[in-house]
């Protein structure tokens, strides 16, 4: 049990924590706020967390197993539009996950609404994630900060999102706060408290590292210090890395629990159809063995692994996308991924559709029997399955937690039918037969 006393502005007060540590030095605020009412803030998370049995010594879950990417949000590159004029009001090039549609704040917040009231509550960004748009407010951390206390503040009945965030491990860069030169450990505690700041939350629920470097200034040791200084400041409830091989999450696994007494929650790495790397050097076993939950970023290859962009379609249906994002040769070697994706598409929405419509015969039947208690549904159009979806539940087979950028309520709903239905062994192995004859095409002709 630790004890701190706070003199603020208005009260003198003694507050004592139970069950965990909040060091006062993360509480003198930059601008001026009381820390009495920081450290209850926080405090008061972290009693909820407590009660709900969740621990950074516990591994980390994701409801439903999957979540959603924001790294589009707040990037004018990618189609954010701060403010959308009349003129691009209905305007669409591309239809679906990994469509290059513009879309602006209320296409996000539809999206954000969608998923949560689906079961998809998983929400993952970055601190260098859309931030030319960091001074305008609009940078993806702001952007998901707004939605969040937007909805808490109007919508009843859906649930506290999971929020992730990664801390990028570079001395400078032009997405870091101006005049924040990064080394040490203290710079992970000061990126995440400025990053909760954005976010408009205490506590962070999962804060990674973006990236395997080992060129930070202070070197491993010091970031391996500054993401358990997260947990125990009270920061963030769990820590994971990125990109990382099995051998480099050992490391990361093994001091953060023997010096810390911290377990590893994640290690979000790239993974799809097209790429299989982390499956075949032993990344997924190491983690599934260690418990420590694969988060897998670009489920869908920028549309590659989606059946967006194929031979037969090499702009993905937008004319006026670069005719060079991927060209001919490469999508002819991901032919096959691409047929096989279809026959299995094929398959699966036979299975989804023919199990989806046998459950509305039987609550018709049910509510003609009883039609004091039961009220007769209405029909509803049922969804085709597409090939995003079985691309993304394909990854879901191989044990990771796919996380698909998401733009508007199009896209969260094409999310949300992924949840239908899950892939049965023998659709797993015609992907993963079809997979193997572009890996060995592509080391016979490279």
């Amino acid at each position: 049990m630790s004890c701190y006393a706070f003199e603020s502005a208005n009260k003198n007060a003694y507050v004592t924590i139970r069950h965990h540590e909040l060091s006062p030095s993360c509480l003198f605020l930059s601008d001026g706020g009381d820390p009495f009412e920081e450290l209850m803030k926080r405090a008061a998370e972290m009693s909820e967390e407590n009660k709900s049995g969740a621990s950074a010594r516990e591994k980390f879950e994701v409801p439903n197993g999957i979540g959603f990417g924001s790294l589009a949000w707040g990037d004018v590159d990618r189609g954010f539009m701060p403010t959308r004029s009349s003129f691009y009001q209905g305007v669409s090039t591309t239809s679906g996950l990994n469509s290059m549609d513009s879309f602006d704040v209320n296409d996000l917040e539809d999206a954000y609404l969608t998923l949560l009231r689906g079961g998809i509550s998983f929400a993952d960004t970055c601190e260098s994630y859309g931030a030319k748009m960091r001074n305008r407010k609009l940078s993806s951390e702001h952007l998901i900060g707004r939605i969040r206390s937007s909805c808490l503040g109007r919508e009843k009945g859906i649930g506290q999102p999971i929020l992730s965030n990664k801390f990028v491990p570079k001395l400078m860069s032009r997405s870091f706060d101006a005049f924040d030169v990064r080394a040490g450990s203290d710079a992970v505690l000061r990126a995440c408290r400025a990053s909760a700041d954005r976010m408009e939350v205490g506590v962070i629920d999962l804060y990674q590292l973006s990236a395997p470097t080992y060129l930070y200034a202070g070197g491993r040791t010091a970031l391996i210090a500054g993401l358990a200084g997260c947990v125990q400041s009270g920061l963030c409830r769990r820590v994971g890395v990125s990109n990382m091989n099995a051998k480099k999450v050992q490391h990361f696994y093994d001091r953060l629990r023997d010096d810390h007494g911290i377990r590893l929650a994640t290690n979000q790495v790239s993974l799809s159809l097209v790429n299989r790397k982390v499956i075949f050097d032993g990344t997924v076993d190491y983690c599934e063995k260690m418990g420590v939950t694969v988060v897998a970023h670009t489920p869908l290859a920028g549309g590659l692994a989606s059946g967006l962009y194929t031979e037969a379609n090499p702009t993905g249906g937008d004319r006026t996308a670069r005719l060079d994002k991927f060209n001919m040769k490469d999508l002819r070697k991901f032919a096959p991924i691409h047929e096989a994706l279809d026959v299995v598409c094929d398959m699966c929405d036979r299975r989804v559709k023919k199990e989806l419509r046998a459950k509305m015969k039987q609550a018709k039947d049910l509510a003609e029997r009883n039609p004091r208690k039961f009220q007769k549904p209405k029909d509803k159009v049922i969804n085709d399955v597409t090939p995003a979806q079985v691309s993304i539940n394909w990854v879901r087979a191989k044990g990771a937690v796919p996380i698909p950028g998401i733009k508007n309520k199009q896209d969260a709903n094409e999310l949300l039918d992924c949840l239908r239905f899950e892939l049965t062994d023998d659709e797993v192995a015609m992907l993963d037969r079809a997979a193997d004859i572009v890996d060995g095409y592509r080391r016979r002709y490279p």
